[in-house]
């Protein structure tokens, strides 16, 4: 099967190569470049950092004050999540299980009294800071980067989207994107004739208010419990 995998460039390649490991052929179609914002990020003023993408601890990589925060302790939302901070240099790594709800009933359970520090994304769900506010707990929201729109698919990108039959979305930004870059290169009816496997039900409502009948959301918000959906076949 012929994939099109809609997201930023980089984590399109990475998703390429396990598609292919399953027999699926990907064509990359990214709607999403990574952008970090450089806001001031104080480890001084924070007992530990949280993250629930894994663009946050890439993004940090390149801060400033990098190595006193690979000295804090992070709680990650899921274990990509958590492999991304680990290769950025983070090794006291606490992992949730997949979700901003069940990460938030993890910090909470800790019990400890930390100024803790979402590092964020501007584009986000408020689950996990409103869980975590309401609560009590002091948390400090810093935007550490942007998942801006990509310039507009190429004439071989589009070529080559002809050729497939189904498509990956991760996130509902990603999805909403697609739509309308599918629009802008009269892919509008072959996009909404894929069969569509996405990260959540939030994700696939965009895609189902955007008029596609065939949407799957995975069991598990990660790309294991994704790429299952489409099983392993050869490639057609």
């Amino acid at each position: 099967m012929r994939v099109a995998v809609m997201r930023a460039a980089a984590d399109g390649r990475r998703t390429a190569a396990h598609l292919a490991a399953r027999g699926h052929a990907a064509v990359l179609a990214p709607v999403l470049t990574i952008v970090a914002t450089g806001a001031c990020l104080r480890p001084e003023t924070t007992g530990g950092l949280i993250f629930t993408s894994v663009q946050a601890p890439r993004v940090l990589t390149t801060h400033a004050d990098r190595a006193a925060l690979l000295d804090l302790p992070c709680w990650c939302v899921g274990p990509q999540t958590a492999a991304a901070a680990r290769t950025a240099g983070f090794k006291r790594i606490h992992v949730g299980e997949g979700d901003a709800a069940s990460l938030a009933r993890a910090i909470l359970a800790t019990g400890a009294d930390t100024r803790w520090t979402l590092a964020a994304g501007r584009d986000r769900k408020p689950t996990l800071e409103r869980a975590l506010s309401s609560a009590g707990l002091a948390l400090t929201v810093v935007e550490v980067y942007a998942a801006e729109a990509a310039t507009p698919w190429t004439s071989a990108i589009v070529t080559d989207l002809a050729t497939a039959s189904a498509a990956l979305h991760f996130s509902a930004r990603s999805a909403s994107l697609a739509v309308d870059f599918a629009a802008t290169a009269g892919l509008a009816d072959r996009f909404r004739a894929w069969s569509h496997v996405c990260l959540s039900d939030d994700v696939a409502s965009v895609l189902r208010d955007a008029g596609v009948m065939d949407v799957r959301p995975a069991s598990h918000p990660d790309e294991p419990s994704l790429l299952a959906l489409l099983g392993s076949r050869a490639v057609v």
